[in-house]
């Protein structure tokens, strides 16, 4: 698809409001689109509209989507980007290491220290 054909680029307000342009984005988001929305993340007054609204949508995918949540950031309403940004990293889940693997990092790390 041509990027001109592109949802994310026929739909830019003011041929859509700002909530059914978000819209529109979660649903045509995937990581070949990602640098469409990287370019049309540039325009500020956008960025301070949804931006913020973003994040969650782009955490998943991560490293890919980095260029675009660096726009939000830079560009973005920064009160509402930093709540965002805090609740996306509030809801990751890490995996928490097995003992085996433990164990094999406190060896590790004993043997650095017993070489010093």
């Amino acid at each position: 698809m041509a990027e001109d054909e592109s949802p994310l680029i026929k739909a830019l307000p003011p041929e859509s409001d700002y909530i059914t342009y978000l819209t529109i984005v979660e649903y045509n988001l995937n990581p070949e689109n990602l640098p469409i929305l990287h370019k049309v993340l540039q325009d500020e007054t956008l960025a301070i509209n949804i931006g913020w609204d973003l994040v969650h949508l782009l955490v998943p995918f991560l490293p890919e989507s980095e260029q675009c949540l660096q726009d939000i950031a830079r560009l973005g309403n920064p009160r509402e980007v930093i709540l965002k940004v805090t609740e996306s990293l509030r809801l990751i889940e890490y995996e928490s290491p097995d003992d085996e693997s433990l164990d094999e990092l406190s060896q590790t790390l004993a043997g650095a220290l017993d070489s010093r």
